[in-house]
């Protein structure tokens, strides 16, 4: 190179080495300076016969130079329009070779930097980079020709090391590569983002987030912006985050923000979100009937968050009624259902729904409003002999019939004539004085055990009581049904009742004695056969003998045919419900009221027959005598009424058992008591029989220092297999004695083992009463108790004396205070209980409570209800096959 000069618009001067820029020899179009044309320079000096190259700001000019050898002077021409204004750079000769210095990192983020460098002659910019020496990236070309380079790279990696090195080139072919330098960028925050709650339930809720990258996880919490509670730190690092927040209260709104942190100290913290918790399900509880009435009843319950009170309420678990909504939300309920019908047995449920619109329904429950006060009316005594009276009296509706009288307003005695709920009442009194003055009165009870009782009243006996026998007169026969008759009579004072009967003359039948006194008799001689002709005399009797009246006949009806209208008599159900050696009693039901009978034999001829017993509730009962032991029977049921006609049941099969072991196992041995934290310890030596079956323990209380056996309660249903027994039903300060006894596999129970007493000086359970009304009981019993604070519910059973359970029903959910539970004189099969004494047991929280009624209903009213019942509602009495009065009556 030769040098270089700086050319203006109009003049070129420049002095190299060996030459001297002459002048500007002016424009080649002749335009004036200042515009912009075709340039025509001339250089002097310039060494001849040289082969030269002119470059204009590193831009060759073709067809130039035009050299002159001989005076040494150098003319070339350009057109400088497409230069930029200014001077310009004229290279004579070759340019020098590229070179870099200065090179320079700046604004380093963690995805751009900014690199600058020099170079010694005017050049382009481009960078080569990449996270090794051996690059793999280039910036782009940045083709301006400069001596300051900057060039801005993007698109880095954070926190990464990068290699790079400059490059620029001239226009003459000169490149120039720096050295390697290396910088490192900067890393992005850490961020969170995505924060929600993913889940969440009564006590706790998921939070999840994201982060950019790798960190712990931990959440804030609690029920304001200032949190104050938050999860243990998850030290894990990761970029999804999971933290389950628990301990949390239910139906809540809670405040959280998401916190994380990275390795290397950055850290970010979520904006504050809301989340609330589920609530607990809406609950209800102890759900009873707190008071009520004839016609209303106060329907109580809790829930367990305030909520608002509804009762649907009807005849049916369909409900069918409802209660306006009481829109306090309140935890403790009552609402009064009112418009109710008397003595009616309802069904109920209550429904609450809480402010954020939970709601919750209890299951069926019933309640039983009062009878109305029972009304008697019409007392009058229609009768009065010297020794007797008949007092006849109105109900509103059916009750019981009882007398009350003595000769003072105290009474001390009483009479009933039984015969079950009437609504018109007749009693007779007997074995009175002649000539006396007597009070009285009449005292009546419903179906649910409303009383009621007449104010006191007198009348006086006359004087002369007639002796001998009584006088039978009026004599009366009424066809009752196919199979039955009523036979009726009058005396002339009150007498028992009995018909003998049968036929071909003889009277070889003769139905049970009625020994209630009346004047009105009335007896129903039943199973007869259709179309036969009996004889039969009736039989009267009182204190001053007996009388028979003269034998007469009855000629029984043709059956009439039957009504294609009217379904037969349907046998619900036949079984065998008691089995012995050499008898069978069978029981059966059916729709409607029928005469009814079981044949049965060794085979299907049958050839035996025995009438059937009405129970009650169309169901009906027979003894099969003179049976075999260890024998196959079959037996039928046939049943038969006047609209429908007869209907045989199928055929079936029991087998007697054999001989029975009846001998009783030893009394249990070295019986010992023991006072325990809690109640009683019991124990014993076991027995050695081959064939025991296990164990009862009886409890009976000292009363007065003396102990009463007969009043001993059994302490368990079931049989105990181990010789060892707790009694925890015990009440402190109380001495209690205790016997045992061992059963075998036939049943047969042991006598009591020698006693043993222990007085309770610790923890027992609180005394707990009760009372029972009526008693003695009829039809049903209503058991009337209060339940002491904290206890939640109550449960009655009713058992025989031989410990069987004959009837359970529990009060759950009531709240302290009194209440009443009925039982309606029936066993879990639905048949009405036998006549006899009962033990009743209340037990609530740890107390029980015992008592003894009598049942008075059964045989005696199932021996006067037949088909063809008197119109009189009185006095009737049923007859059967002789042999039979004593099983009968059981």
């Amino acid at each position: 190179m030769l040098g270089r000069i700086r050319l203006d618009s109009t003049t070129a001067t420049a002095c190299a080495v060996v030459f001297v820029v002459f002048a500007a020899i002016g424009r080649a179009d002749g335009s004036a300076p200042g515009e912009r044309a075709v340039t025509s320079h001339v250089l002097v000096g310039v060494p001849q016969n040289t082969a030269l190259s002119v470059h204009v700001e590193n831009q060759e000019i073709p067809d130039s130079p035009v050299l002159s050898s001989e005076f040494g002077v150098l003319a070339f021409t350009f057109d400088d329009s497409g230069f930029p204004p200014g001077s310009l750079t004229v290279t004579i000769g070759e340019p020098p070779d590229v070179a870099t210095s200065d090179v320079t990192v700046s604004d380093v983020t963690h995805s751009s930097a900014v690199i600058g460098w020099h170079t010694n002659v005017p050049s382009n910019s481009q960078v080569e980079y990449g996270e090794t020496a051996a690059y793999g990236a280039q910036s782009a070309l940045y083709p301006a020709y400069v001596t300051e380079h900057t060039v801005a790279l993007g698109g880095l990696s954070p926190g990464a090391t990068y290699h790079f090195r400059v490059v620029s080139a001239d226009g003459f072919g000169g490149v120039a590569h720096s050295g390697d330098y290396v910088f490192e960028t900067t890393l992005d925050p850490l961020v969170i983002t995505d924060v929600r709650v993913d889940s969440v339930g009564q006590t706790w809720a998921a939070i999840v987030w994201t982060t950019n990258r790798p960190g712990n996880s931990r959440v804030e919490y609690g029920e304001t912006t200032f949190y104050g509670s938050s999860t243990p730190l998850d030290p894990n690092q990761v970029t999804e985050h999971a933290v389950t927040i628990t301990g949390l209260s239910p139906g809540t709104v809670y405040h959280m923000r998401a916190l994380s942190e990275d390795g290397l100290g950055f850290s970010d913290a979520s904006d504050d979100q809301v989340f609330e918790t589920a609530l607990e399900p809406l609950v209800i509880s102890r759900v009873g009937v707190e008071d009520g009435g004839t016609t209303w009843a106060t329907v109580v319950w809790t829930t367990n968050r305030p909520s608002d009170s509804q009762v649907e309420y009807g005849r049916t678990d369909s409900y069918g009624s409802v209660t306006p909504v009481d829109p306090a939300l309140v935890t403790g309920h009552a609402v009064t259902v009112t418009g109710l019908e008397p003595g009616s047995l309802y069904h109920f449920r209550v429904a609450s729904v809480d402010g954020q619109g939970a709601s919750a329904y209890s299951d069926d429950h019933e309640f039983e409003t009062e009878d109305p006060p029972l009304v008697i009316t019409d007392l009058t005594v229609s009768l009065v002999g010297p020794t007797w009276a008949v007092i006849d009296w109105v109900t509103d509706r059916p009750a019981t019939s009882r007398v009350d009288y003595g000769e003072t307003d105290g009474y001390g005695w009483s009479a009933s004539p039984g015969g079950g709920l009437v609504a018109e009442h007749s009693t007779t009194l007997a074995g009175l004085a002649e000539g006396a003055l007597y009070h009285f009165r009449a005292v009546s009870t419903d179906f649910h055990g409303v009383t009621a009782q007449s104010p006191d009243s007198t009348f006086t006996t006359p004087t002369g009581e007639p002796t001998g026998p009584p006088i039978i007169d009026e004599v009366g026969v009424e066809q009752s049904s196919a199979t039955s008759v009523l036979v009726t009579w009058t005396t002339d004072r009150p007498a028992t009742s009995r018909v003998c009967y049968g036929t071909d003359g003889a009277l070889d039948c003769a139905t049970l004695v009625d020994t209630l006194p009346v004047l009105e008799h009335a007896v129903t001689v039943w199973p007869v056969a259709p179309r036969v002709t009996y004889s039969f005399a009736v039989e009267s009797g009182c204190a001053t003998g007996s009388s028979t009246c003269s034998q007469m006949t009855f000629e029984t009806s043709t059956p009439p045919g039957t009504d294609p209208q009217v379904k037969s008599v349907e046998i619900v159900r036949t079984y065998v419900a008691a089995l012995a050696e050499t008898t069978a009693v069978v029981r059966w039901a059916t729709d409607r009221p029928c005469s009814s009978w079981v044949e049965y034999g060794r085979d299907e001829m049958y050839g035996s027959s025995v009438p059937g017993v009405p129970l009650g509730e169309f169901s009906y009962r027979a003894v099969l005598p003179e049976l075999i032991p260890e024998t196959l029977y079959h037996y039928r049921v046939s049943v038969w009424d006047e609209p429908g006609g007869p209907t045989i049941g199928e055929d079936a099969e029991f087998e007697t058992p054999g001989p029975q072991d009846y001998t009783a196992p030893l009394p249990p041995q070295d019986v010992s008591s023991a006072c325990r934290e809690g109640g009683v310890e019991i124990a014993w030596c076991r027995n050695l029989e081959a064939d025991l079956d296990g164990y009862f323990v009886y409890r009976a209380r000292h009363r007065d220092d003396e102990v009463d056996w007969s009043r001993a309660v059994r302490l368990t249903d079931t049989l105990i297999s181990d010789p060892y027994f707790f009694d925890e039903d015990v009440e402190p300060g109380a001495t209690y004695s205790y016997a045992v006894t061992a059963l075998d596999e036939s049943g047969n129970e042991s006598a009591y083992s020698e006693s043993v007493s222990v007085y309770v000086e610790g923890h027992g359970a609180s005394a707990l009463n009760f009372v029972v009304y009526p008693n003695p009981v009829r039809d049903a019993a209503s058991f009337v108790f209060t339940l002491p604070p904290e206890v939640p519910g109550a449960t009655l059973r009713v058992l025989s004396l031989a410990g069987r359970v004959i009837s359970e029903v529990s009060a759950d959910g009531c709240l302290p205070g009194e209440h009443t539970l009925t039982w309606d004189g029936r066993e879990p099969s639905g048949w009405p209980a036998g006549a006899g004494v009962y033990l009743c047991e209340l037990r609530a929280g740890g107390s029980v409570a015992r008592r003894k009624i009598t049942l008075l209903k059964g045989q005696r009213r199932a021996a006067h209800s037949a088909p063809g019942d008197s119109p009189r509602g009185r006095g009737t009495t049923t007859a059967g096959p002789r042999g039979l009065e004593s099983t009968l009556a059981l």
